[in-house]
């Protein structure tokens, strides 16, 4: 939610830097690959 309301200050910056902004959406990309994957190494007690 804070990264959405500074989606509009950070595309503010680069119209004045006169640079190109993206913005995408990646949060089950980073679900599945960080959170998840941690997630199944911590039950198994692989990370310490």
């Amino acid at each position: 939610m804070i990264f959405m309301m500074l989606a509009g200050v950070q595309s503010k910056v680069a119209d004045k830097l006169k640079i190109a902004h993206y913005v995408i959406d990646a949060e089950e990309r980073f679900h599945t690959s960080a959170i998840q994957l941690f997630s199944e190494f911590y039950a198994r007690g692989e990370i310490l």
